[in-house]
């Protein structure tokens, strides 16, 4: 993202409004109140079913709407279900609708248990590798990385690390997805329960368009969240403040408004970014004002030297066209 440019508040999907439907009969003499219908406002994530080659999206809910494009078989979509119908509410095709019988409900996946095998993909994109340690943690020696999109298998050591069956080592378990092999469909699309909320002390405290403010929740994947946390008390020691946050999980929506706005020299293309993964994170950037994370800064000097040891690492050379702020959790 470029530095001249404000930021976008864009994080997880906005509840649809609820809305009441009546209906009394035109022929009763004296028509009797009809009982309101409570129409869903909660928003489900769901999966187009593996039978299905593509599932047409249409204009309405119906199968007499204009069809506006399909689904692959496979591909996840958040939406608000009523009528047999899915009302999409992310992604590009918010705010239209496909058939929910050719959908499958995603149920929140239950923590895999210590000594189980957790088998997935290295979900970082860009070129960005995950790090492999000799040992579960921080501290221990890279002894190799992994690219991005590499299948994985391995046991799982405790809530955070996963030893690697074959050739060994130590991934942490934020950087595995296991939704889906497909990196298309869960990137800014990942169900609410795949996330954890960033601490909102954390906070950029400046407003910046459109809307977003001090207390704007921010999202990152779970396994990052619990990095991060130790990331901020070692800042907190060493500066008395915590590292100011701008932005962290991206909606594919969101990833769409960026690179509309920046082109592809500053924003990935929708669907292929470390944010949409909940993988990356944006400290404090300022339009017209200097910062503590600008290349120099004290913020972006401790963060490139002392990240590594909490997960987070910098992709780009010093004082280059790099974002200074951005950083992704590589493990």
């Amino acid at each position: 993202m470029s530095t001249s440019m404000s930021k976008v508040a864009a994080i997880g999907v906005a509840a649809l409004a609820a809305s009441l439907a009546t209906a009394p009969s035109a022929l009763a003499a004296t028509p009797a109140a009809a009982t309101p219908t409570a129409v869903s406002t909660t928003v489900v994530s769901m999966r187009v079913l593996s039978t299905v080659s593509s599932l047409n999206v249409r204009s309405g809910p119906g199968a007499g709407y204009t069809r506006v494009g399909a689904l692959t078989k496979g591909s996840f979509v958040l939406g608000v279900l009523n009528g047999g119908w899915l009302k999409i509410s992310s992604g590009p095709y918010a705010g239209r609708y496909t058939s929910a019988s050719y959908l499958t409900l995603v149920k929140p996946a239950a923590a895999a248990a210590v000594g189980s095998t957790v088998t997935g993909w290295i979900a970082l994109t860009g070129g960005i590798p995950a790090r492999v340690h000799t040992a579960p943690g921080f501290a221990y020696n890279v002894g190799r990385t992994l690219a991005a999109g590499t299948t994985v298998s391995g046991k799982v050591v405790d809530a955070n690390w996963i030893r690697l069956n074959g050739t060994g080592g130590y991934v942490n378990r934020g950087t595995i997805e296991t939704l889906s092999a497909n990196v298309a469909s869960v990137n800014g699309n990942l169900p609410a329960w795949a996330l954890c909320p960033i601490n909102t002390a954390y906070n950029s405290p400046q407003p910046f368009d459109p809307g977003y403010t001090v207390t704007t929740p921010r999202y990152l994947n779970c396994n990052a969240v619990t990095a991060l946390n130790a990331l901020q008390t070692a800042y907190l020691a060493k500066f008395g403040h915590y590292a100011n946050i701008d932005l962290a999980y991206r909606t594919y929506s969101e990833q769409q408004y960026w690179y509309k706005t920046l082109g592809p020299k500053y924003a990935n293309s929708p669907g292929t970014s470390n944010h949409g993964v909940g993988l990356a994170v944006d400290f404090q950037e300022w339009e017209g004002h200097t910062t503590e994370f600008d290349w120099g800064g004290a913020g972006s000097n401790w963060l490139r030297a002392n990240g590594g040891k909490y997960g987070f690492t910098q992709p780009y050379a010093y004082g280059t066209d790099g974002e200074s702020y951005h950083f992704n959790f590589t493990g």
